[in-house]
């Protein structure tokens, strides 16, 4: 029995599809129905390739543009549809793999730019030029300090205004690292400290306006593994605060 052969689409087609996950999510809007049933995977089939291309043209039969805008402040749902079939360089990877099969009569049907397979596409409001996440050449990561507006793990809410203060506190003060807050260590230490000044993708990830940010440069080989491996997956401010119950207020 022949295995099916299998066709792996570039990091800009995936991250396109994710970042529309992602935005979705922070507009609070539901994922188109076909790609919710389609899903995001390493690797898709002809058939599956062939269904993306069908979607892509369709959507760009509805004048597909970023800089049209919703009530929400949000991109169209047609466009955040066509981010979710890749983008422009999704369109390009469909139209590459189909006009490479051997059954593909009419090939320049399927012409497609070179540059855009590795296009992610740039909206407005919602990319930042941020890509720290992890860099690797740098050895640099980027973590939430903390959440405006939310509830933490042990049940307390933190206001916008409180989480602006305890950043300001922070970057007045000597700003020094330590590990399991109970070591202190030069092993890494902050290179920024600030709120995200609007909503944006980091990575795939939504980030909230008003988001403490936090990026550390590692300047050991072990403790950049741990962080790596997920040994170290956040940080904690390790700060001191005054407590408002809910029945005082």
């Amino acid at each position: 029995m022949t295995k099916e052969k299998m066709y792996t689409p570039p990091d800009a087609v995936l991250k396109n599809m994710r970042r529309s996950v992602a935005i979705n999510k922070m507009l609070g809007r539901e994922p188109d129905k076909w790609f919710d049933e389609f899903k995001i995977k390493d690797e898709y089939s002809l058939q599956e390739v062939k269904q993306l291309f069908k979607q892509q043209l369709t959507m760009l039969d509805k004048s597909v543009s970023s800089k049209v805008r919703m009530p929400d402040g949000g991109p169209t749902e047609n466009f955040m549809a066509y981010l979710s079939y890749g983008g422009s360089a999704g369109f390009s990877w469909t139209k590459k793999v189909l006009g490479e099969e051997p059954s593909s009569v009419n090939k320049s049907f399927y012409a497609y730019d070179e540059d855009s397979l590795n296009r992610e596409e740039k909206i407005t409001g919602f990319d930042l030029p941020i890509e720290k996440q992890h860099n690797e050449e740098l050895m640099q990561v980027t973590y939430v300090a903390m959440l405006p507006d939310s509830t933490d793990l042990t049940g307390d809410y933190t206001s916008a205004e409180d989480v602006r203060k305890a950043m300001e506190s922070f970057n007045k003060s000597a700003m020094r690292a330590n590990l399991f807050h109970r070591v202190m260590t030069d092993k890494f230490h902050v290179v920024e400290s600030y709120l995200a000044p609007t909503d944006f993708v980091l990575n795939e990830i939504p980030v909230k306006k008003g988001t403490w940010l936090m990026t550390l440069q590692v300047t050991d080989e072990n403790v950049w593994k741990m962080i790596k491996s997920g040994d170290i997956n956040g940080i904690s401010i390790a700060g001191m605060a005054t407590v408002i119950s809910e029945e005082d207020e």
